[in-house]
């Protein structure tokens, strides 16, 4: 098969595949900033499928039915990272994160003290989405 030229820095985008503009982009209610917010875990040795099962029954739900949130990602790490998570969750705003996690919002949440028992290492970071 021929190799296909892809260009150098610079090459222009597909018009049909341009990224949406900032001024094409939904603003919730009010003007608030979207926030996404990034939650990475380590699970302790011999605990990282426990820690995905909990997970899927509590983790997962207890952010879902969060009044505010616009998307979730969840993510075990693959092969030898196996033993990490992410979950990336995508809020209306500031004020909708804390109905999740009181007024603490930077730090983090985990609705099962299970959770605690099984997590080795874990950090919670926040964007503002561009």
């Amino acid at each position: 098969m021929p190799q296909r030229d892809r260009g150098g820095a610079g090459r222009l985008a597909d018009p049909a595949r341009r990224s949406v503009r900032k001024s094409d982009r939904v603003v919730p209610a009010g003007g608030a900033s979207v926030i996404i917010r990034v939650f990475r875990a380590r699970a302790k040795p011999g605990r990282a499928d426990e820690l995905a099962q909990l997970a899927e029954e509590v983790s997962i739900p207890f952010v879902d039915g969060q009044p505010g949130l616009l998307a979730r990602h969840t993510g075990r790490g693959f092969a030898a990272t196996g033993d990490e998570f992410v979950m990336i969750s995508v809020w209306e705003s500031v004020d909708a994160l804390k109905n999740m996690t009181g007024e603490d919002w930077e730090s983090e949440v985990l609705p099962d003290g299970r959770l605690a028992d099984c997590i080795e290492e874990s950090s919670v970071d926040h964007y503002e989405a561009m």
